[in-house]
């Protein structure tokens, strides 16, 4: 079935992305970057494609391409929370921590000025950045930014989060995601 789907979809990339986002929800990064590179050259302008082709990439350790394409993400928009958000964390995982301060910031912000205080969203970022300060060493800030993310939407949101993506996982033992018209 998904082969026929594959040849029936092959030129949507809406179709490619949602095989992609379920192959990254499995952990199936190669295969997750195969379908996110292909939609992302039929919609080359996506800043969220090149933001989750920058997240497969990082997450299989390939650091220096994945910057490029939320660089490139960025040169097209910068007012998406996720890009400064993804970007910080791969300058935190590549101990380019003074980097990643900044983004980390500007993410909240935008988050914050979107969505208010206390969003759930900016809940996720602010724990980002407050375990970012305290590899900074500057755990009095870390603090106080982990008091700002509240308790409760983000540890709901990860429980949900953490639900999903078993399920995902064990929906692809199945194979990719057949295509709803």
């Amino acid at each position: 079935h998904f082969d026929k789907a594959v040849v029936e979809f092959h030129d949507d990339p809406d179709y490619k992305a949602e095989v992609g986002e379920a192959f990254l929800r499995a952990e199936r990064y190669e295969e997750a970057y195969e379908y996110m590179a292909q939609a992302l050259k039929d919609s080359p302008e996506s800043i969220h494609l090149y933001n989750r082709v920058g997240m497969i990439l990082r997450k299989m350790g390939k650091f220096e391409v994945a910057e490029k394409y939320y660089a490139k993400a960025l040169s097209i928009s910068d007012s998406d929370p996720n890009l400064y958000f993804n970007l910080g964390r791969l300058y935190a995982e590549t101990d380019r921590l003074d980097e990643a301060e900044p983004l980390y910031r500007r993410s909240v912000e935008i988050y914050e000025a979107a969505m208010g205080p206390g969003d759930p969203s900016a809940a996720i970022v602010l724990r980002g950045y407050a375990d970012l300060l305290r590899k900074l060493g500057r755990d009095e800030e870390a603090r106080s930014v982990d008091a700002r993310a509240g308790d409760g939407a983000c540890s709901c949101h990860h429980s949900w989060l953490s639900t999903w993506n078993q399920a995902c996982a064990r929906s692809m033992a199945e194979g990719p995601p057949k295509r709803v018209v």
